[in-house]
């Protein structure tokens, strides 16, 4: 049974239609489709950046949620607790959706070499590489999938941390009054 964000990805109408796209086509024997696989390759290699940009930023939100829990924890002492059980739930929400788009997953993989040497075999010349490059899409599509969900989820963890500290800030000022 598959779950997590590979069920995601394979329910998803763009990875179906980028999967079907590559069983489907049939590349032409007289077309160089030599620069249509070094672009495939390139695609595939900006969408890995993508995801890695991704969670770079997810364990950048971490560490302010450590040190957010800090000033939680220092809150503690002397604010009511209607004011930090609010914050501890944002933070922890937050920190929840940060760890979630940190989740190791199996993301889509570049099809292998023994596929790329069976399509080879099969395939004459310049249509090998044609029909290998429409695998190398349907790869894509899945890691942009996966990168969009994985965005989702940090971008949730910094608007909860953003309210955990604006409810911080508000009963500050609050206080000061």
């Amino acid at each position: 049974m598959k779950i997590g964000l590979r069920k995601k990805i394979e329910d998803d109408t763009e990875f179906k239609d980028a999967q079907k796209f590559g069983q489907e086509y049939e590349p032409k024997d007289d077309v160089d489709y030599d620069w249509v696989r070094s672009h495939a390759s390139e695609e595939f290699r900006c969408g890995e950046a993508r995801i890695t940009a991704i969670e770079a930023k997810a364990d950048s939100l971490i560490k302010y949620l450590g040190a957010g829990s800090g000033i939680v924890a220092l809150l503690v002492a002397t604010a009511p607790k209607w004011q930090v059980i609010p914050t501890l739930a944002f933070l922890l929400l937050a920190l929840l959706m940060a760890i979630t788009a940190l989740t190791p997953s199996e993301h889509p993989m570049l099809p292998r070499t023994s596929t790329a040497l069976k399509f080879a075999d099969e395939f004459q010349g310049k249509k090998a590489v044609g029909s290998f490059a429409a695998k190398t899409a349907t790869a894509t599509a899945g890691m942009a999938i996966a990168a969009r969900h994985k965005a989702r989820r940090v971008q949730l963890a910094f608007w909860l941390f953003f309210l955990g500290m604006l409810w911080l800030v508000g009963y500050a000022a609050i206080r000061r009054r």
